[in-house]
């Protein structure tokens, strides 16, 4: 079931995530939309990296729950930790490395794709995050309504962000609803978990 759980949540992340060029495209014109592209294109190749450890965190997880919850939520910690360490260092290293990733990997006519890629890559630490708390630990303690209702929670307030600011900021502005919308699902794991 969490392997289920695991890849029906990257489904829908990966939907509402990527309809955000077609989003940018609807609300600030095609240039704005490859604008957004670009950046979303090296964000979600570098996110992809952090997903393997879903697959064998999880399970750990789950299966200390049954036998010994202190070590599960031990666990836990120190993979929430571990993850947001490196998510951030990630995270730092694209919006260091921004001009030299647009220029090589797109040329110099995507130049514009750099502040965009430096905010979406603030994503990263929160994908992390939401990954340990929603996939790690919601899931194996059976908060499987809540997840998804997390899920759909981080959709709609990426889309309603991204209704209002692409218009005006284009490409910047579907980065910051994207922001917004791992805040809240970061936000709604925190407030199921805490009396865990």
């Amino acid at each position: 079931i969490a392997s289920c759980l695991v890849g029906s949540e990257m489904c829908i992340r990966d939907s509402y995530t990527g309809a955000g060029v077609f989003a940018v495209a609807a609300l600030a014109g095609p240039a704005q939309a490859a604008l957004y592209g670009v950046a979303d294109r090296v964000v979600s190749a570098v996110g992809s990296l952090m997903r393997p450890l879903a697959g064998v965190i999880a399970p750990r997880i789950a299966g200390l729950l049954t036998h010994d919850p202190v070590a599960a939520f031990r666990t836990a910690r120190w993979t929430l930790a571990s993850v947001f360490v490196a998510a951030t260092a990630v995270w730092i290293g694209l919006t260091a490395g921004a001009p030299i990733l647009v220029r090589g990997l797109f040329g110099a006519a995507f130049m514009d794709a750099e502040p965009t890629l430096r905010l979406l890559a603030a994503t990263l630490p929160l994908v992390a995050v939401s990954q340990v708390l929603g996939l790690h630990l919601m899931t194996s303690l059976r908060m499987d309504g809540r997840f998804a209702a997390m899920t759909a929670a981080g959709c709609a307030a990426t889309l309603g962000a991204a209704w209002a600011l692409a218009p005006a900021f284009g490409a910047t502005g579907m980065a910051w609803a994207r922001i917004a919308g791992e805040a809240v699902v970061v936000l709604i794991c925190a407030v199921c978990l805490k009396r865990h």
